[in-house]
Order: C-alpha cells, then structure tokens, then sequence
C-alpha cells in the first residue's frame, strides 16, 4: 500500500523480520518494488533487507529478485536504488531463467528509462532471448542503438525461432493497429546499418517473404482489425527499403499481397 508510517512501526517489532515472506510467498521489499514505492524501498533497505532475497509479485508466479520485479513493472528509480544496495543486474530467475534486462525489453513500454539503468550498471546484453527481437517493439531507437552498441545480436541465433528476427519484428510495427511507419523505418534503417543481415531466415523463410506473408494474412484475417490504407502503405515502404539492403524471396513468395486483385483477394 506504500505507508511508510506503518513499515516503520512494523520494523520496531523486536522479532520483526525483514526478509520473512507473507501468505503469498512475497517479501515486503518485493511487494515495494511491484508497486514502486520508493520510500518504502529505501525504508527496507535501510532496515537491513536484502537486495538479494526473492520473492513473488503474483501468487502464481515463481520467486523472482526485486531488481527484476521492479523492472518488469517499470519503475527505475526503484532500480537505481537497488542497484546502489548490490543488486545482481544480472541475476538469472523466473520461469524461463532470465535476467532483468530481458524482462524490460518484453513486458511494457516504459523500458527506456529503465533500459539505461542496466545497461549503466553494466548488464550482460548476451544472456536470456535475442534482446532486440523484443526491444524492437518496445523500445525507442535510440534505446536499440544504446542495446546494439553494448554487443546484442542483431540477428536470432541459428534454430532459434522462439521470436523473429530483428529486422522481422522491427517490419510488423507497420501492421499494428495503429501504424507507426516513420518509427517502423528508422528501426529497420538502424538495424541494416549496424550490420543486421537482411537475407536471414525465420522458420524457413527470408525475413522479405515472411514478412509479405504477415501482410497477406492481416488484409484477409478476421480475427484482428483490418489493415488500414497507412498500414498498407507503410508496408510497401518496408518492402522497399528491404529490398534496397538486398533482402530476397524464397520459393514460397506472397508478394502478390501488393495487387488486391490477385489469389483470394479477387474473390
């Protein structure tokens, strides 16, 4: 709840524990750092707890370190804090064995601010999932820029096809409900720039094929909004700026997405 008053006086317990876990397996410092009650962090800090303990932000979830608590949910004075406590910026935990850094990068749009904190604290950029195959949907350019300069593979590694490539992720922002293209290009001109290999391949297919393919299933899907006028024009930008990088179709070519009169779409 944030009241500092109440933590104070809990803390003057003689048996007081500081790092004891409640009903629901979390710590008082955890549940601070899910909500970013910064003076209720520091308070605890202060108090002796452990920047180190793990606990749960969810009654489901598995024990997690505060540092990555406090970076899923955002809030990167919280983390400043714990790192000047020793938090490992680099601690592995959760369900898929990950470090901070890999949580900012996947689960909300504040990750900038928080993205600089780790990589100040001198956060690996090589543990966990291919960083920018998330960053490039939820982070700014800059904040990729910032991630490629510190050594984050431009390209999924080979057999990974838990997320796209790069290039691949950073192309579909032009088919969200609401287009960014001018963003979606910068990213993809950041990425050919720095190296990022344009012919690379995702479950079989080119990034240029697959991408074509993500645009064909969203003008027919009628799972999804449809694809907006900018959405379509931005995809052709895209398509464009790839194949000036040299990108390629392979044998399963959906190009035709471009004619609506062409397959389905005639129908």
């Amino acid at each position: 709840r944030g009241d500092l008053a109440a933590v104070k006086q809990r803390l003057l317990f003689p048996r007081a524990d500081v790092d004891g876990k409640g009903f629901c397996g979390s710590t008082a410092l955890t549940a601070a750092c899910r909500s970013g009650h910064f003076d209720v962090v520091d308070c605890l800090l202060r108090a002796g707890a452990s920047a180190h303990v793990c606990g749960r932000w969810l009654y489901f979830a598995k024990d997690e370190p505060p540092l990555k608590i406090a970076a899923r949910h955002g809030h990167a004075a919280v983390m400043q804090r714990l790192l000047q406590a020793g938090a490992d910026v680099d601690q592995l935990s959760g369900e898929e064995d990950t470090p901070a850094l890999c949580d900012v990068c996947r689960w909300h749009g504040r990750a900038d601010e928080c993205v600089a904190v780790l990589l100040q604290a001198g956060a690996s950029v090589h543990l966990g999932y291919n960083l920018l195959s998330w960053a490039t949907s939820a982070c700014s350019v800059d904040t990729v820029a910032a991630l490629a300069d510190a050594g984050a593979r431009l390209d999924a590694a080979d057999g990974d096809d838990e997320r796209p490539p790069p290039l691949l992720g950073a192309a579909a922002l032009v088919l969200a409900e609401e287009p960014d293209t001018p963003h979606a290009v910068r990213m993809l001109s950041l990425l050919i720039e720095r190296g990022a290999d344009p012919n690379r391949r995702s479950r079989g297919r080119t990034i240029l094929s697959s991408f074509e393919r993500e645009v064909r299933d969203a003008r027919r899907s009628r799972r999804r909004a449809p694809l907006t006028p900018e959405g379509l024009d931005g995809a052709k930008q895209v398509v464009a700026l790839l194949e000036r990088a040299g990108a390629k179709r392979d044998g399963s070519c959906f190009s035709r997405w471009a004619r609506p009169s062409a397959g389905r779409d005639a129908r």
